[in-house]
């Protein structure tokens, strides 16, 4: 009971030193205790007043608290970032919206997980041979490489995951359709070259003379041509 009344009478003190001690400072009694100093320091009896504490019997026993709230204990917390492909605006009436780019979507709503997309690869021949043999090796491998859920039909791949994911997953199919039409081209035989043009051929010399000798005149005319003589002889 003595204990109790003198700790009554030393917190009686306490508040009235602390009270006037703001009437005095004004609000300085009421201010927070410096950047990193203790919350609360242990004190047997009241030794006068201290800025920015309260001493008091409270939780951790009897001494100094510091006053007012603890600033660490009422900070929100920061939110965690956004998850892949989403980007966040605010609107011209002032709200904060989330667009996610590879969808082409907006939300009013903070996304907290990451949002599927899908696409669709056609797949050659070869590729789809190359996938599915040995029990379906290659696309077991294609989906740990890439992170994407992938599914044959068809000759067409769909591949579903994280936009990350599925476009790992396209680059990679198209990695190995170039190295199979590569392997392919080599194994092919060579093509016949064809054989080279001939060269022009000169025209071949004209040996007929027959233009540039004069034919012989006709058996008639030398009979005019004589008659003409033998009048002349006479004459």
């Amino acid at each position: 009971a003595a204990a109790t009344a003198r700790f009554a009478r030393e917190a009686a003190a306490a508040a009235a030193a602390t009270s006037g001690a703001g009437s005095a400072n004004g609000a300085a009694a009421f201010r927070l205790p410096p950047f990193g100093a203790p919350r609360f320091e242990a004190a047997a009896t009241f030794a006068g007043a201290r800025p920015g504490y309260v001493f008091k019997a409270g939780e951790q026993g009897v001494g100094y608290y510091a006053d007012g709230p603890d600033p660490a204990a009422h900070d929100e917390a920061a939110p965690p970032p956004l998850p892949e492909g989403w980007v966040e605006g605010t609107s011209p009436e002032g709200y904060a919206y989330y667009f996610h780019s590879p969808t082409q979507t907006s939300s009013w709503e903070r996304p907290t997980a990451a949002t599927a997309v899908s696409a669709t690869v056609p797949l050659s021949p070869a590729l789809t041979a190359s996938l599915t043999a040995k029990r379906r090796a290659g696309v077991s491998q294609l989906q740990a490489d890439s992170g994407a859920q992938v599914l044959l039909q068809g000759g067409v791949a769909t591949l579903s995951g994280t936009a990350r994911a599925v476009a790992r997953a396209q680059e990679l199919l198209q990695r190995k359709a170039a190295a199979l039409e590569f392997v392919a081209s080599r194994s092919r035989p060579a093509a016949a070259r064809p054989p080279p043009p001939l060269p022009p051929t000169e025209a071949a010399p004209d040996y007929n003379f027959s233009g540039l000798v004069q034919p012989a005149p006709p058996s008639g005319g030398l009979n005019l041509l004589g008659a003409y003589n033998s009048d002349s002889d006479g004459s």
